[in-house]
């Protein structure tokens, strides 16, 4: 992931899949003590077919210390990683939605 300040090192963080099924999706989560201080985190990604294409949905659920900043650091990351996947495959982002904590 892209430093969280000018010039400090990414963080690096690293998700066991927990469950895959091919042209389905699939689920993670973080180990503990893991870079951005979440717990009982989910993240799931399934795909599904459309007359257009595939559409890719991307969920993710997390307990954490400072969540607004959690949710803006995840969006970012999410919408780099979308940009990435549209450049190599192509298609687009049809609708982007964070919940913003309370």
């Amino acid at each position: 992931f892209k430093p969280r300040e000018p010039g400090a090192p990414g963080l690096v963080e690293r998700n066991p899949i927990r469950w895959y099924e091919p042209n389905r999706g699939y689920a993670s989560s973080g180990e503990p003590g893991n870079a951005f201080g979440l717990r009982n985190d989910l993240n799931l990604v399934t795909l599904e077919p459309s007359q257009r294409g595939t559409i890719l949905i991307w969920d993710e659920y997390y307990d954490g210390e400072d969540l607004d900043m959690l949710k803006a650091e995840f969006d970012q990351a999410c919408a780099d990683t979308a940009e990435h996947l549209i450049r190599r495959f192509g298609g687009t982002i049809l609708q982007r939605y964070v919940e913003r904590s309370l």
